[in-house]
């Protein structure tokens, strides 16, 4: 029935909160914010990650511009624990270019993406910025699984866009109704898979109880996926 899988890289074939956090570890290690304040690590990345988390959410409503909240994540998180703000520029590029360089993927991705790989096309879908993203797919050994790379940064739209998917499917030439469209955030990827037209796999990695969701089918592992393709 499908030919082409559009698949989401964060969350779902990379270990986002692994390798986030020890990039953030490493630069909280480099700026000695453990003997600058009374600030332990996990006091950073709670700060962190709650600063992050609302800068997307107005990033993926274009209200902010990703250069914008690649530094003001950390300066906003150094303003909180009453830091120096000034280190967040450099931060924000330690970030960019350490994190690229993780490479933990999540259990059973590469042994199902060989499977996948032999019958059908597949292409990553993905968010993420350009500079980040293509480097991580490379570091982690994604790339020869893949036919495609559609970032949000080429497509000059972001899921769940109706006009990323569009993008997508002139990139790669895949046609809707024989597309399955899988990844983790409930609304970039299935809800946005939904209104472009494609059958939809919610990886759902923490068992969120989501009843309203009803995607086509629902993992708990991303090597499940080889139970019903």
């Amino acid at each position: 029935m499908y030919k082409d899988l559009f698949i989401d890289l964060d969350r779902t074939l990379w270990d986002f909160e692994t390798n986030a956090t020890d990039t953030l570890k490493e630069i909280y290690d480099y700026h000695q914010l453990k003997i600058d304040s009374n600030h332990s690590f996990q006091d950073f990345i709670h700060v962190y990650y709650k600063v992050n988390k609302f800068l997307w959410e107005l990033y993926r409503s274009d209200k902010i511009t990703k250069s914008y909240l690649s530094v003001e994540r950390f300066r906003k998180t150094m303003e909180i624990l009453q830091q120096d703000e000034s280190k967040a520029q450099k931060m924000a590029k330690q970030y960019i270019s350490w994190s690229s360089l993780k490479k933990k993927l999540y259990p059973g991705v590469t042994e199902t993406l060989e499977y996948l790989k032999k019958k059908y096309r597949l292409h990553i879908v993905t968010n993420g910025f350009n500079e980040v993203q293509f480097k991580k797919i490379r570091n982690s050994g994604l790339s020869s699984y893949f036919d495609t790379i559609i970032t949000s940064d080429n497509a000059g739209n972001k899921k769940p866009d109706k006009a990323f998917f569009i993008y997508a499917f002139s990139e790669t030439g895949a046609i809707p109704e024989y597309t399955l469209t899988i990844g983790d955030d409930e609304i970039s990827d299935i809800e946005g898979a939904k209104a472009a037209g494609t059958d939809q796999v919610f990886v759902n990695y923490d068992k969120r109880d989501l009843p309203n969701l009803k995607p086509t089918y629902e993992i708990n592992a991303f090597y499940e996926l080889k139970e019903f393709l």
